[in-house]
């Protein structure tokens, strides 16, 4: 029987040419706090649940678009990426 991930968090990697002011979207108008700020890579939080996040990426980063998923230690082997077709899909090593 294969064990389940536990997923913990999915954060969406969104690209932007102007990065400041998607930041200021998301801190105006949804009340996120800048969590990071690299200048070309900026994650906000919700002051209420800091795990809900986006990140927005302002540079070819192939990141984004896309998402970024942290799960739990598992016990069994490390989880790679799936093959062909599956750049986004993690499966067990």
């Amino acid at each position: 029987m294969r064990e389940l991930v536990t997923i913990k968090r999915v954060v969406p990697n969104i690209k932007s040419d102007r990065p400041a002011e998607t930041r200021d979207f998301f801190v105006d108008l949804l009340d996120f706090e800048v969590a990071m700020d690299r200048g070309w890579v900026i994650s906000v939080a919700s002051p209420t649940n800091p795990s809900d996040q986006v990140t927005i990426i302002g540079n070819d980063d192939p990141a984004a678009p896309g998402i970024s998923v942290e799960v739990a230690k598992r016990r069994r082997g490390p989880l790679r990426r799936g093959g062909a077709g599956a750049r986004d899909r993690l499966c067990p090593a």
